[in-house]
């Protein structure tokens, strides 16, 4: 639904001409073209080609680094094209395991490369942003609030809720520690970024419940 009721995003102003927008979502692969064989077409992917060919200004913002292939696509913050719209690689460390110290650091490094690259880049008229991972989604949030940005988050996955369940049998002793956190520190983030928002979406109506 977010690509069918998008529109109710934009004023009847900005409908009369092509708008510059981002659809931002790392750890989404490119769509299967003869330019990038990676993966089938996703969510952030459909929705940016739908929105190109509406005649729209679409950049896609992904990460270097593949996350289901666990290898990088690049190694820089390069430009490329497909499917009609330009796709923005965000550069970012490499990590091994979904659950560890390396994937967090990557997603602050995602974060900071965004912000670093945002600031010299034509200033959007909108953003539509995945919620995870945080640290990109934040840095997304506090960019568009300091340049009177609206911003569209995606709800994804009940991230942090379900991170303490995909915990290891074997680690079971510091659930209680990673709630604490979770809630404590994890929730009161998710609740300043969504405050900031102009709008949410989500893959399903208990996600948006949930958002």
């Amino acid at each position: 639904n977010t690509t069918k009721n998008f529109d109710s995003y934009i004023s009847q102003e900005e409908k009369t001409s092509a708008l510059n927008i981002w659809v931002i979502m790392a750890q989404e692969e490119l769509s299967d073209t003869n330019t990038h064989p990676y993966s089938k077409q996703w969510r952030s992917n459909s929705l940016a080609k739908k929105l190109a060919l509406r005649g729209h200004n679409i950049t896609r913002w992904v990460s270097s680094f593949s996350h289901q292939k666990k290898t990088h696509l690049t190694y820089y913050s390069a430009v490329d094209h497909v499917d009609g719209y330009k796709i923005q690689f965000i550069k970012t460390s490499s990590y091994v395991n979904n659950i560890g110290f390396s994937r967090i650091l990557s997603h602050i490094r995602l974060g900071i490369e965004f912000y670093n690259i945002a600031k010299s880049s034509n200033r959007p008229d909108l953003i539509h942003i995945s919620s995870v991972p945080l640290e990109l989604a934040e840095s997304v949030i506090r960019f568009s609030k300091r340049q009177n940005i609206p911003v569209i988050i995606d709800i994804r996955d009940l991230w942090p809720d379900s991170y303490v369940d995909l915990v290891p049998y074997k680690f079971t002793v510091i659930k209680p520690i990673l709630r604490f956190l979770v809630k404590h520190i994890y929730k009161i983030r998710l609740r300043k970024m969504f405050s900031h928002a102009t709008g949410i979406s989500a893959l399903t109506e208990s996600y948006l419940k949930w958002g």
